[in-house]
């Protein structure tokens, strides 16, 4: 492993018990320091960046998970992008642009291309339940339908179905 920062001591500060009281150690020193928002987008940006990484500020050319950022950090951010953007970004786009900078150019590219239509549920009503489901003794008693001809199904009245297009996916390696 990589330290983030290294911090010149003159002593360990040690507890009664003879450890290194890792509560004394001073802070690392703050790496928020950074290039500051040039456009609208990269303003948002780096305001969400700030809140979910619980950072006073961001600078557009540092990087997420050099900040403090992880996986799950990074799935927050991209349904906030959703909801703020209406941009359906994969989460391998926050490691590729991994700076505000790159996000925000790849935000704003997406942004000038259509969105596709929202799934919605059909207005189709659904077989009757049970109708060709064999009683069980739990639950629905719903088991898979096997047939030759056909993939296995489940019971009709448990499934939904969709109506819409979903996206193309991105042919990049």
């Amino acid at each position: 492993m990589v330290p983030a920062a290294i911090v010149r001591l003159d002593a360990f500060p040690y507890g009664s018990s003879g450890k290194v009281d890792r509560r004394a150690l001073p802070p690392p020193p703050s790496s928020t320091e950074g290039e500051a928002p040039r456009t609208k987008t990269e303003a948002v940006l780096a305001a969400l960046w700030a809140d979910v990484l619980q950072l006073d500020r961001v600078g557009i050319d540092q990087g997420f998970f050099e900040l403090g950022g992880h996986s799950l950090l990074a799935m927050q951010v991209l349904a906030r992008l959703r909801s703020t953007f209406g941009v359906e970004l994969p989460l391998r786009a926050l490691f590729e642009e991994g700076t505000i900078a790159a996000l925000a150019a790849r935000i704003d590219q997406a942004g000038n291309t259509p969105a596709p239509a929202p799934l919605r549920r059909s207005s189709a009503p659904a077989a009757a339940h049970h109708r060709h489901c064999p009683s069980r003794s739990s639950g629905c008693g719903c088991w898979p339908r096997w047939s030759p001809a056909a993939p296995p199904t489940t019971c009709p009245g448990r499934s939904t179905s969709l109506e819409g297009s979903t996206p193309p996916r991105s042919s990049s390696p």
